[in-house]
């Protein structure tokens, strides 16, 4: 069985009828969707997802001046950042984990 990371869940035919619903009764909470008893995605208010790309972001930038200090990188000065795409979002959060996980 898979471990549900979140307090409140809800089946797909739940987030169908009624998604606001969901999000209201999760009070900012994330809410996983569940198929067949299993977490499927997870469902997080629009203020919670942006914080949590602003904190991958924050990651990043923090990795690049580690890098820069260290002497392992040379670059001249720090891209030009761009706004995360989920997908890039989805990426760093991996190597966030993995890098955890690792440590311990």
């Amino acid at each position: 069985m898979e471990t549900i990371l979140s307090p409140f869940s809800a089946s797909i035919s739940e987030l169908k009828k009624n998604p606001t619903a969901l999000l209201r009764q999760a009070d900012g909470a994330p809410v996983a969707i569940l198929n067949h008893n299993r977490p499927t995605a997870y469902l997080v208010p629009a203020d919670v997802y942006e914080n949590m790309l602003e904190l991958i972001e924050d990651y990043r930038l923090n990795q690049i001046t580690r890098e820069q200090s260290s002497g392992k990188e040379q670059i001249a000065e720090f891209p030009i950042w761009t706004p995360l795409n989920a997908f890039e979002a989805a990426e760093t959060l991996a190597q966030v984990l993995a890098e955890h996980k690792a440590q311990k």
